[in-house]
């Protein structure tokens, strides 16, 4: 009997998702998952995760701090 191999089918947004954790070394998987949500629904990231927001706002500058600023 011959073996057929699953067809390996990748969508554009899984794509993107594994780009973004790559190219911005996020520790995280889901964290490019909220990204890729937001960059495809052209809205702004609004996050309490700092270590987040400080990897990624030089290159996506819609993701934002959302906690109070430090005294």
């Amino acid at each position: 009997m011959k073996e057929h191999a699953m067809p390996s089918t990748v969508s554009a947004t899984e794509a993107r998702v594994h780009f973004l954790a790559r190219r911005l070394a996020l520790a995280e998987s889901y964290d490019s998952h909220y990204l890729v949500v937001a960059e495809s629904s052209h809205a702004e990231l609004w996050t309490l995760d700092r270590r987040l927001v400080r990897s990624v706002t030089s290159e996506l500058p819609w993701v934002h701090w959302a906690g109070a600023p430090r005294a």
